[in-house]
């Protein structure tokens, strides 16, 4: 028969896994709404010196006045469009980084996500440094 002190100890390592798969997960998130938003930059511009090319290319050519008017409202149409996505994919990489630095106060002792992300989020970690949990690590002054 196991005793109290014992199912404690099982539950804390259970709830500091479990934890620890949470931080897994929203470090996934975090990660892959990062690379999306230099994924979906990296092919905005590409799209947008297309038309530029084109655009550069067709603007001193008589009898092409309708096409150069035409490239131009499409790339601003495609950068305002670009624009909204790119505000909405920021608007996730913000929360989830603010979801790391919860998480990140909960699992790692060292807070080192924390501690280099917090500048960047509103939501700040409870620990404050030198506490207990992170006496470990050196002060900054």
């Amino acid at each position: 028969m196991a005793m109290p002190h014992e199912y404690e100890e099982l539950n804390a390592v259970n709830r500091y896994e479990g934890e620890l798969e949470v931080f897994k997960v929203v470090s996934e998130h975090f990660r892959n709404d990062f690379k999306m938003v230099w994924e979906h930059s990296n092919f905005f511009f590409l799209v947008e010196g297309a038309l530029l090319t084109v655009f550069a290319s067709l603007s001193g050519r008589k009898n092409q006045e309708d096409v150069v008017s035409a490239l131009a409202y499409i790339g601003l149409a495609t950068s305002v469009l670009w624009w909204w996505a790119a505000a909405s994919r920021m608007y996730l990489v913000d929360e989830w980084r603010a979801q790391m630095v919860k998480v990140d106060d909960r699992v790692d002792p060292l807070r080192v996500f924390c501690d280099i992300e917090e500048p960047f989020t509103r939501a700040g970690c409870s620990t404050p440094r030198g506490s207990s949990r992170g006496s470990s690590r050196r002060s900054s002054s």
